[in-house]
């Protein structure tokens, strides 16, 4: 039952951090460059951060993968306004807490 809950844990993350990318993005027109890498880098990320994540849950790569898929776009594109501080904390605060959940009631 273990695996179960940890990817249904894992899921409710993943969409979580889609919400988050999506908002951070959403104002773009649809033919942007920008919302086209996003298209792409979106599920790129996100299976990145469930295999790490299903893996390796007592890592600190659980905490900094998320903030780094994050930040790739900006990063990759170099505009500073891609950053939002306070989406920065809401991930941070939510890799927190699904570190700390899979650590203390779903690690097998």
């Amino acid at each position: 039952m273990t695996p179960i809950l940890r990817i249904v844990w894992l899921s409710v993350f993943l969409i979580g951090y889609s919400v988050l990318v999506s908002l951070k993005f959403m104002w773009l027109p649809a033919e942007s460059d920008v919302l086209g890498f996003v298209r792409y880098w979106l599920p790129i990320s996100g299976a990145a951060i469930f295999c790490v994540a299903y893996l390796l849950p007592k890592e600190p790569a659980v905490w900094a993968l998320p903030l780094l898929a994050y930040l790739v776009p900006a990063a990759w594109f170099r505009h500073a306004e891609f950053v939002d501080p306070l989406g920065v904390l809401v991930l941070i605060a939510g890799s927190a807490v699904s570190a700390f959940v899979f650590r203390r009631y779903l690690s097998g």
